[in-house]
């Protein structure tokens, strides 16, 4: 009876310790990804993530930025973390919903395909800075996390005022020279 016991403990540790060692970076970063170039910059920027917070062993936000690498590699619509989700101190709130309201209406406004890599950016880096507000523990990493998402939303917001390229008018061909036959 105590072996069984002892398998059973060292059974139930082991997945313990699975479950608390975080996303398997290098199987995110090789998922084939058949998505657009908006998916494939949330896939790396989440994988990015998810990695950053495994060396800090903050397995859960880990795990919660490989489930949305995932996610992106499957092509699914992975939208940024809503303030709600998280519990934030008042002092980051007004910011955040801001830059929130900000990167939602590049979302739906065209910047999936006039910026993709831009917008991927900004949204990785949203998640970043409300993740690390959350934590509110190292500044450095908020004001990193939200300096990345400002020049991302930049590029993103430059993109989208860009008017599109007309092409060049075809050349005007000389007028072709007329003959007229005048009989007197």
């Amino acid at each position: 009876m105590s072996t069984l016991r002892n398998i059973f403990i060292l059974t139930i540790s082991g997945a313990l310790l699975a479950a608390c060692a975080g996303p398997d970076i290098g199987m995110l970063k090789s998922m084939p990804n058949k998505g657009t170039a908006f998916d494939k910059g949330l896939q790396a920027g989440y994988t990015e993530l998810a990695k950053v917070e495994a060396a800090k062993y903050d397995f859960g936000d880990a795990d919660h930025f490989g489930k949305k690498a995932m996610m992106a590699a499957s092509g699914q619509n992975v939208l940024p973390d809503r303030l709600y989700e998280r519990k934030l101190p008042k002092k980051y709130v007004g910011e955040l919903q801001g830059a929130w309201q900000k990167l939602t209406l590049a979302r739906t406004h065209g910047g999936k395909t006039k910026a993709p890599a831009a917008l991927a950016e900004a949204q990785t880096q949203f998640d970043c800075w409300i993740q690390e507000a959350e934590e509110d523990i190292q500044r450095i990493d908020i004001s990193r996390c939200q300096i990345g998402f400002n020049a991302a939303m930049a590029e993103v917001n430059a993109a989208m005022k860009a008017k599109p390229k007309m092409a060049a008018a075809p050349a005007a061909k000389a007028p072709a020279k007329e003959s007229h036959l005048i009989y007197f």
